[in-house]
């Protein structure tokens, strides 16, 4: 909805009047569908969303913060692509024994070397390279190149260059207490820090159908009772 006020601001005016009796102006706004839809589309394009599920972590999770090149390629809706072009002799069990960078290799060879990158998906990783300024080395299927590039990147600069580039205001991410790779990372003292571009959000799935395994190893690192009493202060914890 685009207001007349926004219209107004936008220099969208005819003329201001006072109204009789009044001390009120009146603003008269021509509107016209050429003004509307330019309203309209400037506010769309720069308006900030916010994403509220997400499994990103911030870079203080060390590993477990997904990023760069080879995480983009080997993302599951690219692999699925992947397979349905991928030679014979590369079965789900070969490639997913590869390395993240050789699945990469794979994904690149296969989707963007062999044929042209038209899919969704694939639509994605280009605009990605793109909006990061990197069109000279997608223009020469420089791989190297590219992952040379986000080597070289202050992992919490490129946390929020993405945010802005994308015009993503804030993530909300998806913590999960009950797995100690993660939640390690979330009880030392003082805390780490995390970027105020992600707000987190407790998944408790396993607590919620009965995982009893999961939440007890959870209670045993925190030295508390394997009880349901125990279970509750866990999550009071978090």
């Amino acid at each position: 909805f685009i207001s007349i006020e926004v219209l107004y601001a936008r220099g969208w005016r005819r003329s201001t009047a006072m109204e009789p009796d009044t001390k009120k102006s009146r603003v008269d706004v021509l509107l016209t569908a050429e003004t509307v839809a330019s309203a309209v589309r400037e506010e769309v394009l720069n308006v900030e969303v916010i994403d509220v599920h997400t499994h990103l972590l911030p870079p203080s999770h060390g590993k477990l913060m997904l990023w760069g090149i080879d995480e983009l390629l080997t993302y599951h809706y690219l692999v699925s692509e992947y397979f349905m072009v991928a030679p014979a002799d590369v079965t789900h069990e070969t490639f997913f024994a590869k390395s993240k960078k050789e699945q990469a290799d794979l994904v690149w060879q296969g989707l963007f070397i062999e044929r042209s990158p038209i899919s969704e998906a694939c639509q994605g990783v280009i605009t990605t390279v793109q909006k990061l300024g990197l069109d000279h080395l997608l223009e020469k299927r420089d791989l190297e190149g590219i992952r040379a590039w986000f080597a070289a990147q202050d992992l919490d600069e490129h946390v929020e260059r993405i945010f802005r580039l994308a015009k993503v205001r804030y993530a909300v991410m998806t913590n999960i207490p009950y797995v100690e790779e993660e939640a390690q990372h979330w009880r030392v003292s003082p805390p780490k820090p995390v970027t105020h571009r992600l707000r987190t959000a407790l998944r408790i799935d396993s607590f919620l159908k009965g995982d009893w395994t999961a939440v007890s190893q959870a209670l045993r690192s925190e030295g508390l009772e394997e009880s349901i009493e125990g279970a509750k202060e866990y999550l009071r914890k978090w």
